[in-house]
């Protein structure tokens, strides 16, 4: 008889060679933790194949495998910023694809936004600001919020708070908490 090395239940000798020495319960948990890990990993590299455009830049540039990069991008909650400053900080072409991802990604929630609206209320429900103002007023604040410099979840934000006065100097750059604290005055 030998031990479980997680558990120390104790588990017959064929178990312990067939199943890595792991008693019933910790093989399924540790499978069922391995298949988790996969489907991350799955989902990362489909976001760095949209980041890229299909293209592989980081085995061509860094000498990285795609599947490093995706599990960096695991390791960091899917952080994508945070990954990309990892592979090359000073890289000004990987950031420069970093933005453009950013603002396609933003550019296909509006319009799922605004699709939904459509069929809800029969029409875009307000106004907004067109996108080319959009990444005009995202670059003028460097793409980050201007109370907590948070660069995920970015809205912009009427400072007169009249959504129809969409001047260049009314609109600010806010994280989604800092935005409804705002809205909710508090401090």
């Amino acid at each position: 008889m030998a031990r479980c090395k997680n558990c120390g239940e104790q588990i017959s000798a064929w178990r312990a060679f067939n199943y890595h020495s792991l008693c019933k319960e910790c093989w399924s948990k540790d499978w069922d933790d391995t298949i988790e890990k996969l489907e991350k990993v799955e989902k990362a590299i489909k976001i760095i194949n949209d980041l890229c455009g299909g293209k592989d830049i980081f085995c061509d540039r860094y000498s990285l495998d795609i599947e490093d990069v995706a599990n960096n991008l695991v390791q960091n909650n899917f952080d994508l910023n945070k990954t990309i400053l990892e592979i090359d900080e000073d890289d000004e072409d990987l950031l420069r694809l970093l933005e453009v991802y950013k603002l396609k990604r933003r550019a296909k929630r509006t319009k799922v936004r605004e699709e939904a609206e459509k069929e809800v209320y029969g029409k875009i429900k307000s106004e907004r600001t067109p996108i080319k103002e959009k990444e005009e007023i995202f670059r003028k604040f460097d793409n980050k919020c201007a109370v907590c410099g948070e660069m995920e979840g970015l809205h912009i934000h009427h400072k007169d708070e009249d959504a129809t006065n969409n001047r260049v100097d009314n609109l600010i750059v806010l994280c989604g908490v800092c935005h409804k604290k705002i809205h909710m005055k508090v401090r």
